[in-house]
């Protein structure tokens, strides 16, 4: 059974990754993430809830952040949805971010796959 989880990519460091591991990285729809969240072990810190709100109000994903962030350390048969933002302000944290401010950014979803660890 896949582990998924679900960062942010202002917070993955590649030390989470296998030291020896073949990665495959691909391109995921909001959609295919809407229906991978509820079973993905949520990675992100408490203080990106702008982010969180305009992933919602834009895709109709929710995300609850944990009140603890879980380690995340991947082995293989993992995965790992990397969400990145850009040309917006939301990066900064604020809780409500605007209508203009979800609608101009861009949203990107990427999965790293763990394919094997080692040679």
């Amino acid at each position: 059974m896949i582990n998924y989880y679900f960062g942010l990519d202002i917070e993955v460091s590649d030390s989470i990754f296998p030291a020896f591991s073949t990665i495959v990285k691909s391109e995921v729809s909001a959609h295919k993430v809407r229906c991978i969240i509820p079973r993905s072990r949520i990675c992100i810190n408490r203080s990106h809830n702008g982010i969180i709100a305009a992933l919602k109000e834009r895709f109709d994903i929710a995300v609850e952040i944990p009140e603890v962030q879980p380690p995340m350390t991947l082995v293989q048969g993992d995965a790992l949805i990397i969400l990145r933002v850009r040309g917006t302000a939301i990066l900064t944290g604020d809780s409500s971010p605007t209508k203009e401010q979800i609608e101009s950014a861009i949203f990107e979803f990427s999965m790293y796959e763990i394919i094997s660890d080692g040679f």
